[in-house]
């Protein structure tokens, strides 16, 4: 299974685009988990109804802006697919976009880590 995560913040309708292409996808065997950063302008409502009526959806509301990284963290958290595929919400996929990278992926061999994700953040050093 793959797990495809979406961020937004204040980009309700393009993200409700890039969740509609996912639904033409020939893969069936794939969840989409929509983190939403705590948009001024209402735009996690719109994905929250987006992902209410999908089977294979799931919503995480911040309570803050935690930006990109940290976002895309806790959205990692709630996938249980196999692989995990950070989506930015301005694209779109063809239909067998996912079929496709499942295949190559396993035909690869690659791997993904078996620990989950880092419990600790690393100490940022100056440069010098």
């Amino acid at each position: 299974m793959i797990a495809i995560l979406i961020l937004n913040w204040n980009s309700g309708e393009m993200t409700a685009e890039c969740i509609r292409s996912l639904l033409s996808m020939t893969a069936s065997d794939y969840e989409i988990i929509v983190v939403d950063n705590n948009s001024p302008d209402g735009s996690g409502r719109t994905c929250a109804k987006w992902v209410q009526g999908l089977a294979n959806g799931r919503m995480l509301q911040n309570e803050t802006n935690l930006y990109f990284c940290e976002a895309n963290n806790k959205g990692a958290e709630l996938a249980t697919g196999e692989f995990l595929l950070f989506l930015n919400n301005d694209l779109w996929l063809e239909a067998d976009c996912l079929e496709k990278l499942y295949q190559e992926t396993k035909a690869a061999q690659a791997d993904a880590p078996q620990h989950g994700l880092p419990t600790q953040r690393p100490v940022a050093r100056p440069i010098r």
